[in-house]
């Protein structure tokens, strides 16, 4: 069949994206001016040569018409029509639907969601090829119509016609985010428009909840709708965690033999235990109960039977992992296909599941392979996950890929979108359809959430030219060079400095983000030409729009906060070794406490503005991505200035002087200088049995899982003995501290074995007033525990805790915990001298 000479029709490949996007839905009534029988739109049609005209010198050209029984996500689709091209041209566009009340006069019909009695006769044909949300846009003599072969490609296709014809972006949340050119005429080119998504599955989280269903972000749930992504109202396979809803302990909790190694877990654990895979009886009790939701449901279409989280050591002891799992998997599979051959299972093939099984699985089954891709950045980390992809795509009919992308809770923008456009094209290339990622938008990363929703419509889109295209419409032509430079700046610092840096470990499932050390490899320099790329982001917008100007002040807003907790963040200060180098620590000491005095003050501010702000707030807490440690205080320079006095000055000298001189220039000062001085006098510090002398006096044990803690005489820094920590997966030696309104200083010394692996020491103090009720929790730097092989480091931290406006909050007591985390199978540490002095405020 020809088409009419007039129309181009493109069919979409993924080499050739027409359009770029995302997709989803929600319900919504169509707003407008409803067009009665037989009124009129306009009495003069006019538009370029050869196009159809919708909007005309102000004036309606146009119809938009639903089926009568239409949907409620196509009755959206039409309201955002409206909505979006009268807020481009003034014009409120009438109306209608099918077959009730057709339109009359000389109108240009807009058919939303079906074929139309005047729609392109090609269109049937086309769209029997059209992926679910992949869309036509089909220009024909008096009509236009925008339709999919679901409700999701047909609100998709609407978002394209907005931003294709009437120029629409929406950048960011809330309607500041809303790029809307003006104009006061609209018509549409006789081409026909064909798009589908290179990924069929498009989801990221929290941004998960159809709009206007309630959920904590209701600003940006829409904004991801906008930029056609899914949600969990829309996306196609389900892979998450869900084993633990099979196998209710309320249910089977007598029947042990349905349970990994005949372990029944606690009721309402969902966590950390497996079915007995091996037992077909788990295989018959899935398969039954997904047949029942089927016959309950025949619309569900997918069902994850993804293991249960925190699992890793509760499989079936004694029997091969994946092979065991993945063997179930297919039975399952196989067993509910035969009734229902259109069902789709998702899993995670993570940890002990991301080798893939020496047997094909069952084409129904979609395995999401979990990493943070920024650790592609290394190419041989690179070079693994490429040939365990291709692997996978050996064994599997379609993978699918689960990345973390944060946002938040990282502490400055975390910009890699070259390095992601790549991994979008291979692993697309390698068969992967289906995507999901945790990113917590921090939307002070720009344009990154919205161009990861064009790479996953088409991963050959340009990625520069999609971030020039933000920087332009967010700001204005004139800001757009500096706005872009700042994005490139933090897209240098993390795929070099950072990359390059302690933090940095290749081969794990994600970046420990609970850890900020990563700020480390973020010097002065860099926050300094951020903040004037900034500032000239602001003074340049000057010139543009009013919203544009808003959005940069937004930005710039964001830019605090990043700004703020850098330079917190306690950088490392060598013992000085001379009394000249001393006194200067001690000069820079006393002359940045007042700057981080305001840092710390605007910081705490800032966050609590953003707690109400649609577009600032933080979706992860920063307390998950360790910051709960900055202080004004700098631990390193004091304990570094202790450290110099004890070898150097242990009976006085200039620096002692000094300090005693300069005491009451600043009172954030004379603390830090009073607790120097105090722990000058090693026999006041507050610890029990600091060196392990006497055993596990004062001390005891906190292990979470797998580890121990002992005595040691092999290793000791002083004295005869120290704490030995062995395997631990996650814990610490803890002894109880008395406190209260004041300053503390703490020190201990940490040493590990050479086979310490990618595991870490973090500073704690759990906080807790008289009552014993917590009221509080300090953490430091998570620390690589690489640099503590083979010799003693210290360990240290200065906390100041602040007399509260309720009492009730006052520290009374700090539970001190150096925290290990990940020591593998016989790996050590050592835990010797420690010590801490408090000195209470008068």
């Amino acid at each position: 069949m020809s088409l009419d000479p007039e129309i181009h029709s493109r069919d979409f490949t993924r080499r050739q994206a027409l359009t770029v996007g995302g997709a989803a839905g929600a319900a919504a009534i169509i707003t407008g001016t409803a067009l009665g029988a037989g009124a009129a739109v306009a009495s003069t049609r006019s538009a370029p040569a050869g196009a159809i005209p919708v909007v005309y010198d102000g004036t309606a050209q146009a119809v938009v018409v639903t089926e009568d029984d239409a949907s409620d996500a196509v009755r959206h689709a039409a309201a955002e029509l409206v909505t979006f091209v009268a807020k481009s041209t003034g014009v409120t566009l009438p109306t209608t639907s099918l077959p009730s009340n057709p339109p009359t006069g000389d109108v240009t019909a807009i058919y939303v969601g079906f074929t139309g009695p005047t729609s392109h006769p090609v269109l049937p044909r086309i769209l029997n090829r059209s992926a679910d949300d992949g869309f036509v846009i089909t220009p024909y003599n008096g009509s236009i119509t925008i339709t999919g072969s679901t409700e999701w490609g047909t609100l998709n296709g609407v978002y394209e016609f907005l931003e294709r014809y009437v120029g629409v972006a929406w950048l960011m949340p809330t309607t500041i985010g809303e790029d809307v050119p003006q104009r006061s005429s609209l018509a549409v080119p006789r081409r026909i428009v064909r798009s589908a998504p290179a990924f069929d599955q498009r989801s990221i989280s929290p941004l998960l909840i159809e709009p206007g269903t309630g959920g904590p972000y209701p600003d940006q749930y829409v904004w991801a709708q906008r930029n056609r992504l899914q949600g969990n109202y829309n996306r196609p396979v389900e892979f998450h965690h869900n084993l633990h809803t099979f196998f209710p302990v309320s249910e089977y909790g007598d029947r042990p033999e349905l349970y990994a190694n005949g372990v029944v877990p606690a009721p309402g654990v969902l966590i950390g235990w497996q079915p007995a895979f091996s037992n077909p009886e788990t295989v018959d009790i899935v398969v039954a109960d997904i047949l029942a939701m089927l016959a309950a449901d025949p619309s569900l279409t997918s069902v994850s039977l993804g293991v249960n989280d925190g699992a890793y050591p509760s499989y079936e002891t004694g029997l091969p992992i994946p092979e065991t799992y993945y063997g179930w998997v297919n039975e399952v599979a196989s067993q509910v296909t035969a009734v229902h051959p259109d069902m789709r299972f998702g899993l995670l093939a993570y940890h002990d599941l991301e080798v893939p099984p020496p047997f094909d699985l069952h084409p129904s089954v979609i395995p999401f392979l979990t990493e943070d891709r920024y650790a592609w950045i290394d190419p041989a980390t690179r070079q693994h996950r490429e040939d365990q992809l291709l692997e996978w795509s050996q064994c599997a009919t379609e993978l699918g890929t689960y990345d973390y992308l944060y946002g938040a809770p990282y502490a400055v923008p975390r910009m890699y979108l070259s390095l992601l456009a790549d991994v979008y094209r291979t692993t697309y290339d390698l068969g992967v359809r289906y995507h999901y990622a945790e990113l917590y938008p921090n939307w002070g990363e720009g344009p990154k959430p919205w161009v990861i929703s064009r790479l996953l419509w088409d991963p050959d889109a340009e990625v520069s030219d999609l971030i020039e295209e933000w920087c332009r419409r967010a700001v204005g032509s004139q800001a757009a060079d500096s706005l872009a430079d700042y994005y490139q700046l933090w897209e240098d610092v993390w795929t070099t400095d950072i990359a390059q840096s302690p933090w940095f470990i290749s081969h794990r499932t994600y970046q420990p983000f609970d850890s900020p050390s990563y700020l480390a490899a973020v010097d002065a320099t860099v926050l300094d030409e951020a903040e004037a790329l900034m500032n000239a982001v602001v003074a340049t917008a000057e010139t543009a729009t009013p919203e544009q100007r808003e959005r940069a002040l937004t930005l710039a807003s964001a830019h605090e906060y990043y700004d703020a907790t850098a330079r917190l963040f306690p950088r490392a200060v060598p013992v000085p070794d001379t009394t000249d180098a001393a006194l200067e620590v001690a000069q820079s000491l006393l002359a940045n406490l007042p700057t981080r005095e305001a840092l710390m003050t605007r910081r705490a501010d800032w966050l609590a503005e953003a707690a109400t702000d649609p577009i600032l707030v933080q979706p992860l807490d920063p307390t998950r991505g360790g910051l709960t440690g900055l202080s004004v205080y700098n631990h390193y320079p004091i304990w570094a200035l202790i450290e110099f006095l004890r070898a150097h000055e242990p009976s006085g000298g200039e620096v002692t002087q000094w300090l005693a001189d300069h005491r009451n220039d600043h009172p954030l000062f004379a603390r830090a200088a009073d607790v120097i001085t105090a722990a000058l006098t090693p026999s006041v510090s507050i610890f029990t049995n600091s060196g392990f002398e006497d055993g596990m006096a004062g001390w005891s044990s906190w292990v979470t899982s797998r580890g121990v803690h002992s005595i040691s005489t092999a290793e000791a820094r002083s004295g005869s003995q120290s704490l030995e920590a062995l395997s631990v997966d996650r814990g610490g030696p803890i002894q109880v501290l008395d406190a209260g309104p004041g300053i503390l200083a703490s020190q201990v010394w940490v040493k590990a074995s050479a086979d310490i692996g990618e595991a870490t020491i973090q500073f704690a103090l759990n906080l807790y007033n008289s009552a014993g009720q917590q009221v509080g929790t300090v953490r430091g730097e998570s620390l690589r525990l690489q640099a503590y092989v083979g010799e003693w480091r210290s360990l240290t931290s200065v906390e100041e805790f602040v007399a509260p406006a309720d009492p009730a909050r006052a520290v009374a007591t700090a539970q001190y915990i150096p925290i290990l985390t990940g020591l593998p199978e016989g790996a050590r540490v050592w835990f010797d001298d420690a010590e801490a002095y408090f000195v209470p405020y008068a």
